[in-house]
């Protein structure tokens, strides 16, 4: 049972106090409010809240002039663009997992997949899946530095550099696939 050594490791768990550290936390979002910079009344929030129904507005189309259908609800696959444009840039496996985490979170009870989620449980979903300490600029300029060595390329005073070019075949030869349409919604 315990492997070469024969050694059976048990562990008991004290459920009150991890019940207690529940009640703390507070019932419903109140403790996913407060993992947000600036809690319920804070920018992120409000900023969060705007990129949900703009994304509502996108799924029915930017350019129409048909009646809107607001709702309380906004489909999965608008998910990733609202994390990206609240900062987090998920890989696409990770973007898988959080998808599917909200895909499957109800088909053990009802036995549907979730096609739509609602300001609520985005989030939960953001809360748990950004990193705990975001990107910070120096970060991404060690990134760039280390493309621009292996380019090879260097400016006139000696400088590792990387052009254009260079940099969307990195983009699109390394890493995870993305295709050049996408590369071109990304980049803008």
């Amino acid at each position: 049972a315990g492997g070469e050594d024969l050694c059976v490791n048990m562990w008991s768990v004290d459920t009150d106090a991890l019940d207690a550290l529940a009640r703390l936390g507070g019932d419903g979002l109140v403790p996913f409010y407060s993992l947000l910079e600036g809690g319920r009344d804070g920018e992120l929030f409000a900023e969060l809240e705007d990129y949900f129904y703009y994304a509502q507005l996108k799924h029915q189309g930017i350019n129409t002039t048909n009646r809107r259908e607001v709702s309380t609800k906004v489909p999965l696959v608008e998910v990733p663009g609202i994390v990206r444009a609240l900062g987090f840039f998920p890989s696409e496996q990770e973007i898988e997992n959080l998808l599917n985490e909200a895909k499957y979170s109800e088909y053990v009870d009802t036995g549907k997949y979730v096609t739509e989620i609602d300001l609520g449980e985005l989030i939960k979903l953001y809360v748990n899946h950004r990193p705990a300490f975001g990107l910070d600029a120096n970060q991404i300029e060690s990134a760039f530095r280390v493309l621009a060595e292996a380019s090879g390329r260097r400016t006139k005073d000696g400088q590792p550099a990387i052009d254009r070019a260079q940099l969307l075949e990195l983009l699109q030869s390394q890493g995870e696939h993305i295709t050049e349409s996408d590369l071109a919604d990304h980049l803008g």
